[in-house]
């Protein structure tokens, strides 16, 4: 935290004009006597000069960020931070809440110090709620896994939410069209960090074990949950250990798992090795058992995910219910992304309804054919008529896009003739890669007449634009674990689809939120949220 943050609020007088609502304020307290003081006052409902009428309802959390947070809730005017400086305390941040009740908190759950300021952790029953109500930039980003036991079993008394403590600026608005919905895996991931990845035979010790949700769906969604989307999952995972903890994490994110289905069985796992020496993960995949079937797609299910929904996603497992949910959302007209990360059975139908797709490097020539990527990219669009872009990426190479032409491209944007695909994308490249600085960029190319010949040499052509896309340089000291990276970049990319971002800011985020997952081990600790400093300029 700067300077500024540690400053204590100079009292000042402000007479009340205004009705009383809800404040949340975050003190630093140093001793027991500081907590009993701020208890006792909670419990004199004085009016005050300064516009504090009553302390509602406060927390104390023990040795956060190195000493103790306390969270109060208080009835007061929207001058919430002249509210605070009444109290004997250290004011930390400060945000008024327009209309929700107190009891939406339920508690604090801990604190760390992140690149971008400190953060405080509180639990909240309704933790979108409570982040669509407050105006410090506060995001669904803590995977709390452990709130409460009883009699050995685990509880989970309400989402975690995370208040940023570090700045007092109004977050940016959410996005007007910002319900998404994804249907695919959701997997529990047992990661084993290694110095070496073993030979046949060996026996090693790992440097780090972490079990976290994990799945394409699963971390995609959590992604864009964290960047302020309102997610809806549809899976499968078993009544089992497991499956608790997979559905407690997407909610602690707020995602709503009111549609999943649980039944006997074994929820889906994977094992990770994530090798630090070559920077690699292997993964090792058992699929849920029994498998989701179509009749497990109610119709009740299918209003209930897809009422106002503004995209839905795919990540090309379960194919065949994936089939039945995505020839719905097209009756309504909903647009649909696909993550081809390989061929799959039942891929090639889906592929027929996706307005986007993302693709893993190996992918497009894989499904075309075709001898280049570029090549591939093109007949991917010719084979694929309702695309308006896809994306392949290409891990620290960054990626390539290709948009199809849109109606409204003014004429100086459009480039006479034909033009070659495969010289176009290598001299951008080429261009991108003369590019300075860390930070994720891109260069784009004018519209133009793309060419390619037919399995019968007779040519065909789209009318669009390339994109070439960097990746976010990550120093080797914070480089940890890549696992989940193309699913938080496929978070970002949906975020950008529904705020309407620019293709060249949609790489760039998509970017940034996936360099974010390599920094811890696992797919999603890393993801960052809306309130982060690389991200915040996105949104």
């Amino acid at each position: 935290m700067d300077s500024k943050a540690h400053m204590r609020t100079q009292p000042q007088t402000h007479h009340c004009r205004h009705s009383f609502s809800t404040a949340v304020v975050l003190l630093r307290i140093s001793s027991l006597h500081d907590w009993i003081t701020l208890r006792t006052n909670s419990a004199c409902a004085t009016d005050s000069p300064q516009g504090w009428k009553s302390c509602v309802n406060v927390w104390r959390s023990e040795e956060v960020l190195g000493s103790s947070i306390a969270i109060a809730v208080l009835e007061c005017t929207w001058l919430a931070s002249s509210v605070a400086s009444v109290l004997p305390f250290e004011l930390m941040d400060v945000t008024n809440v327009l209309s929700i009740s107190p009891g939406t908190l339920t508690g604090v759950a801990g604190g760390r110090r992140t690149s971008g300021g400190d953060e405080c952790f509180c639990v909240s029953r309704d933790a979108h709620r409570l982040s669509s109500r407050l105006r410090l930039p506060l995001a669904n980003s803590l995977v709390f896994q452990r709130i409460a036991f009883t009699g050995g079993r685990m509880l989970t008394l309400g989402r975690a939410v995370t208040v940023r403590c570090s700045n007092n600026a109004e977050a940016s608005p959410l996005p007007e069209k910002r319900v998404l919905v994804g249907c695919g895996s959701a997997a529990l991931d047992f990661l084993a960090s290694v110095d070496k990845f073993p030979q046949p035979d060996d026996k090693i010790r790992s440097t780090e074990l972490q079990v976290q949700g994990g799945g394409n769906v699963g971390n995609a969604l959590t992604a864009a949950a964290r960047l302020g989307l309102e997610c809806r999952i549809f899976t499968k995972v078993a009544n089992d250990g497991p499956g608790s903890q997979i559905l407690a994490e997407l909610q602690g994110d707020g995602v709503d798992v009111s549609n999943v289905v649980v039944a006997e069985g074994v929820s889906p796992f994977t094992f990770v090795i994530v090798d630090k020496e070559t920077n690699t993960r292997t993964c090792i995949h058992t699929p849920g058992s029994p498998a989701l079937i179509p009749q497990e797609l109610t119709s009740a299910s299918v209003n209930s995910l897809l009422n106002e929904a503004n995209l839905v996603y795919f990540d090309g497992r379960l194919a065949d219910t994936a089939i039945v949910l995505a020839e719905e959302a097209s009756k309504r007209q909903l647009p649909i992304l696909v993550d081809a990360e390989r061929l799959r059975e039942g891929l090639d139908d889906l592929l027929s309804y996706a307005t986007y797709v993302v693709a893993s490097a190996k992918f497009p020539q894989s499904w075309t054919s075709a001898p280049t990527v570029a090549e591939a990219l093109v007949k991917m669009m010719l084979q694929l008529p309702r695309l308006k872009f896809v994306i392949v990426t290409l891990g620290a190479s960054g990626c390539i896009m290709l948009e199809r032409h849109a109606s409204d491209a003014s004429e100086a944007e459009i480039e006479d003739g034909s033009v070659e695909v495969n010289s176009l994308v290598e001299s951008l490249s080429r261009e991108a890669g003369e590019l300075c600085g860390s930070s994720p960029n891109s260069i784009t190319s004018k519209v133009c007449k793309l060419s390619i010949a037919n399995n019968s040499d007779v040519q065909q052509h789209i009318w669009g634009r390339f994109h070439v896309g960097t990746a976010e340089t990550i120093p080797a000291s914070e480089l940890v674990d890549t696992t989940g990276a193309g699913d938080g970049f496929i978070g970002g990319v949906m975020y950008a689809i529904l705020a309407g971002l620019s293709a060249p800011k949609m790489l760039a985020l998509g970017a940034t939120v996936g360099a974010g997952s390599c920094r811890a081990l696992g797919a999603r600790p890393g993801l960052p949220t809306r309130a982060d400093p690389k991200v915040a300029s996105f949104l």
